[in-house]
């Protein structure tokens, strides 16, 4: 990873936490962020109603780094940020923000895929990621989509099928793998 700076600190007083990180790596890109957990009703451990806060924004110089959870089942590359909020309690956390792509590959031999000049403009919060922008070129053609993908339905809301609300347009053109 060709890591560079790793500033890390936490600070846990009377139940409550604060903490900061603070990254570059050659190969990576950078990560900066901080979360603070404040102190709830309940004393002697983290109270699940604790109000929850945080902030992190990564800079993403190559996704090639990320390969080695892919394995050898696909090679992926391309450059990418986001910028993400925390907010909410210990037991209901929501997380916003923006994450954008550009470059993006997506390479899998052995399914025919050979996806590149990819794009990702998204935004994620109130339980669903909105796509503003995703392409990407296969062979001559392009491939582009916008639109909503909705979470899962929490707990309180089993009668909701998994997926509702998603709202998705996607465009083909001269489309190969």
């Amino acid at each position: 990873l060709g890591l560079s700076q790793l500033d890390l600190q936490a600070k846990v007083v009377d139940d409550a936490v604060a903490a900061t990180v603070d990254a570059k790596a050659t190969r990576l890109g950078t990560l900066r962020g901080q979360v603070a957990l404040d102190r709830g009703a309940e004393r002697g451990g983290f109270d699940g109603n604790a109000p929850l806060t945080g902030s992190f924004v990564a800079q993403l110089a190559s996704l090639q780094p990320l390969q080695i959870f892919l394995g050898t089942a696909a090679l992926v590359d391309g450059q990418a940020t986001a910028e993400l909020q925390l907010r909410g309690t210990l037991r209901e956390a929501s997380v916003s923000g923006t994450l954008n792509g550009t470059g993006l590959r997506l390479d899998a031999a052995q399914y025919g895929l050979h996806w590149g000049d990819g794009l990702l403009r998204a935004r994620l919060g109130e339980g669903r990621l909105t796509l503003d922008e995703f392409s990407f070129r296969a062979g001559e053609g392009r491939f582009a989509a916008s639109g909503v993908i909705a979470a899962a339905p929490t707990q309180g809301d089993a009668a909701a099928p998994v997926g509702a609300g998603t709202q998705l347009t996607w465009r083909a053109d001269r489309l190969t793998a």
